[in-house]
């Protein structure tokens, strides 16, 4: 057995490990999370302290998940001060149509705003209001569209309205999407006639290829006067979620899937602020390291966590590492979260047939077991 604070060796290890990155697959830091743009009539004071008011409520769905988070008494408070948390913002003229700005006349006037996201999430976590962490698990979209006589399923180089639809619709509750290649080999895999039959299986198997922890598939078709129906499904850690629109208009029947699937992961991945400002101490096992990158990886990645504080490496011996990670949240939010690592799997606990979690959340200060009795979950390195 090695330990740590005693091998210099080791120590130097670990130094430069945390040069190194991972950038895990099945989750992704989305970006944008604290900025929203909003349109204004001109550049008044008056006029910006209002978009500053309206652009923040766009970032509070973000971060919460909770699509009328605005009408909480805790999120008014917020509302109200929101020139206090901006960090900075810019004009913009904008084709009310189009993604790009554009400097000319006669375009309508926008405002960006950026926020202070680590001051909102004290202030949401303070309030007893959840909050999403930006690493949030990607989603793979198959959407299959029939029109007529045209059919078709969403690519990742479609560009049409629907897309732009689905896009917005994510953009503006924090969703990361990936869209299937659509290249020969899959076309070959998937067809639209297997999606529009709920070819489950099928679908689930050409996904596996994109490594994403949840699938999303969705059939969308229109009748003649131009209604939209369409049946969504979500398949994640083998469940299923089903919900449809029937003959509604094309923005509500996209938006309806994005909306109740950003409800799906908030609900699952958007922790209350219960625990406030307390920092809680836990012991993660990580088994199968073989190597300075499993090393800096699993260490990065933990670093990089929402809400954690610090991470520091405790004791290795025979391939299996220890880290203590302090961090402002219970642990069943450490593991929700190590669980979309990509690098990382839970291991049943040695001796055991136990699930990870060993222990409950023990608050600041040490416990007296030792370390082995006192690891509070394991995993084990991909392979």
């Amino acid at each position: 057995m090695l330990n740590l604070k005693n091998s210099g060796i080791l120590i130097f290890i670990f130094f430069c490990s945390a040069l190194l990155t991972i950038d895990p697959a099945q989750a992704v830091r989305v970006k944008g999370i604290y900025q929203a743009e909003v349109p204004v009539e001109n550049q008044s004071a008056a006029s910006r302290r209002d978009a500053f008011r309206q652009a923040i409520k766009k970032v509070l769905i973000k971060m919460t998940g909770i699509k009328d988070i605005a009408a909480a008494p805790e999120a008014e408070i917020i509302i109200q001060r929101a020139t206090r948390y901006v960090s900075r913002y810019r004009y913009m003229q904008k084709a009310l149509d189009e993604s790009t700005a554009v400097e000319e006349p006669g375009k309508q006037l926008f405002i960006n705003v950026e926020y202070d996201g680590e001051a909102l999430e004290k202030l949401l976590r303070q309030s007893g209001l959840p909050v999403w962490s930006d690493n949030r698990p990607a989603v793979l979209l198959w959407l299959a569209v029939q029109n007529g006589r045209e059919r078709y399923i969403l690519g990742e180089d479609t560009d049409d309205e629907i897309k732009r639809l689905v896009m917005a619709a994510a953009d503006r509750r924090g969703v990361p999407l990936i869209f299937p290649l659509q290249d020969l080999e899959e076309t070959r895999r998937v067809t639209f006639a297997d999606i529009r039959a709920g070819f489950t299986e099928t679908v689930l198997a050409a996904s596996e290829r994109y490594n994403a922890p949840i699938t999303m598939v969705g059939y969308l078709k229109f009748d003649r006067s131009g209604k939209a129906s369409v049946k969504w499904t979500t398949h994640r850690e083998g469940s299923s979620s089903s919900w449809q629109e029937r003959s509604v208009p094309q923005e509500q029947a996209v938006i309806s899937g994005i909306d109740n699937l950003a409800d799906i992961l908030a609900s699952r991945y958007a922790f209350s602020g219960n625990a406030g400002n307390t920092l809680f101490e836990y012991l993660v096992s990580v088994n199968g390291v073989l190597g300075l990158n499993d090393y800096a990886g699993a260490l990065n990645y933990m670093r990089g966590l929402n809400f954690v504080e610090e991470v520091t490496p405790v004791r290795v011996e025979a391939g299996r590492a220890h880290y203590r990670v302090l961090m402002r949240g219970e642990l069943m939010e450490l593991q929700r979260m190590l669980d979309l690592s990509e690098l990382l799997q839970p291991e049943a606990i040695p001796g055991s047939s136990l699930p990870l979690l060993a222990a409950q959340q023990t608050g600041l200060g040490v416990s007296s077991r030792s370390l082995r009795d006192r690891v509070d979950l394991y995993y084990m390195i991909k392979r």
